[in-house]
């Protein structure tokens, strides 16, 4: 089934219901999802982002995201803050996250509790 090609969309579209269509890049016109972002905070907030955070799932797609609003920018520009996924959870959270070597001896001993299977260590 051939698709219509479309304009790439608004990446708050992408992330909501509006965005309906499914797009199709020409490899001629493909741009990467960093510069789309970009494209879409600059032509909301201009230059002064400095009052926008951005949720990523790692620290260092901010990195990424900064070279391409320095080049899209073509200027001085205030950065937005960034923050993890993860971060943002434990700030607004109380519980705290487990020690994660705690939490693999834990499931360990679940699995031997339901599986009665003692041949395998946990090391």
């Amino acid at each position: 089934m051939e698709h219509e090609r479309l304009s790439p969309p608004c990446p708050a579209d992408i992330l909501t219901d509006n965005y309906k269509t499914h797009y199709i890049p020409s490899p001629h016109t493909l741009e990467s999802y960093i510069s789309l972002v970009a494209a879409d905070l600059l032509r909301r907030f201009g230059h002064d982002l400095s009052r926008v955070s951005v949720v990523f799932p790692n620290k260092r797609a901010s990195l990424f995201l900064n070279q391409e609003l320095a080049r899209q920018s073509g200027g001085t520009i205030w950065s937005p803050s960034y923050i993890t996924i993860s971060d943002l959870f434990r700030r607004h959270s109380t519980l705290t996250v487990a020690d994660q070597i705690l939490l693999v001896c834990r499931l360990y001993h679940v699995y031997v509790d339901i599986t009665g299977y003692t041949g395998e260590t946990l090391d």
